[in-house]
């Protein structure tokens, strides 16, 4: 998996906790398709809070995988409503993982 693949599946994982959030809102019930991807991002709860928690942690890991910085995709944060930075960087090796796992499986494969 290229960067350009990796950013298309969390992008795909975004859109999920997305309506994650959105059917929490109105308290209606996940697609098979959706309650699979939050498995498998090993999100705990349904509950409004946990999703709101996760998907801005995971937006902001995403935009910073994609090269923007901090104030792009933050500009202001209300006072003591800082990001996990100890779990942006969980989120950060995983991508990283993500992508040296596929370098090593492509130089396995050429050699």
């Amino acid at each position: 998996m290229d960067k350009y693949e990796l950013v298309s599946v969390k992008k795909t994982e975004q859109k999920a906790l997305a309506n994650g959030i959105r059917h929490a809102k109105y308290d209606r019930e996940l697609t098979p398709k959706e309650l699979t991807i939050l498995e498998q991002l090993k999100v705990k709860s349904t509950w409004l809070h946990v999703l709101r928690y996760e998907y801005r942690h995971r937006h902001i890991a995403y935009c910073l995988f994609r090269g923007r910085t901090m104030e792009q995709v933050e500009r202001s944060n209300r006072q003591g409503n800082k990001p996990n930075d100890s779990y942006l960087e969980q989120l950060a090796a995983e991508y990283n993982q993500l992508l040296e796992q596929d370098k090593s499986d492509e130089a396995i494969c050429v050699s």
